[in-house]
């Protein structure tokens, strides 16, 4: 089960890969980034204005997901 588990996770890395390569490739993409630094419950949040909201999300979800692990972990 362990060695089916990791090479899923393996094979979903390089297609990722592939396609953000092949996204790359085409004419048509305009790239444009953004990020969430989290530092404790503080998000930092930088990036193009259309991403913002995106980016909030993010924060949200992953100061969620931060609270979720804190109380299972005392479980």
């Amino acid at each position: 089960m362990n060695t089916i588990m990791i090479a899923v996770g393996l094979a979903l890395i390089l297609l990722g890969a592939l396609l953000v390569m092949l996204a790359l490739l085409s004419n048509r993409v305009k790239v444009r980034g953004g990020g969430d630094i989290l530092i404790g419950p503080f998000p930092i949040i930088f990036g193009d204005q259309a991403l913002r909201p995106i980016l909030l999300l993010f924060a949200v979800l992953a100061a969620f997901l931060l609270l979720v692990f804190a109380i299972l972990s005392r479980w």
